[in-house]
């Protein structure tokens, strides 16, 4: 896994910057607010999130702190959200206001989101972004209640 990486912006793009490391150029797609604040021909160091693809290229996310990325990897985490969506929801809300949506179970924040309409991101999340980082799947759902117990064994049926 790639988690940083520091070098020379070659090049910034609309969605994507190039960072001349040991002289390879990658690139690495990220927010706008990240790229706004790359300047060309300075030395930039980003969080990075590599994301290894069977059909396609594999892709380098990068972002201006771990709190982004942390984020980020949280809601790959959950079912049917890409590496895209992930991206676009970073593009429109702060690691924290994230965080909050999530605690919230506040569905509106998400569908500001371009892309994600009221898909899989409805709802609180199963799981905490600490227990993201295993490859199991969460999804954003209502909090689990549990069913009334039911007695064991023999009925008291006379």
């Amino acid at each position: 896994m790639i988690s940083s990486i520091r070098g020379e912006v070659l090049h910034v793009g609309l969605d994507h910057a190039i960072v001349e490391v040991a002289g390879f150029g990658l690139e690495v797609t990220a927010t706008a607010q990240t790229l706004g604040e790359l300047r060309l021909g300075q030395e930039t160091r980003l969080q990075t999130s590599f994301v290894p693809r069977q059909d396609d290229a594999p892709l380098l996310f990068g972002f201006a702190d771990g709190g982004e990325r942390e984020i980020f990897t949280t809601l790959l985490g959950i079912s049917g959200v890409g590496p895209r969506l992930a991206l676009a929801v970073l593009s429109v809300h702060s690691p924290a206001a994230v965080r909050q949506a999530i605690a919230d179970s506040d569905t509106a924040a998400f569908t500001k989101v371009p892309a994600s309409g009221r898909r899989p991101l409805s709802g609180s999340c199963s799981s905490s972004p600490a227990s993201s980082s295993s490859n199991r799947r969460t999804t954003l759902r209502p909090p689990h209640r549990p069913e009334p117990m039911r007695s064991r064994g023999r009925s008291r049926r006379r």
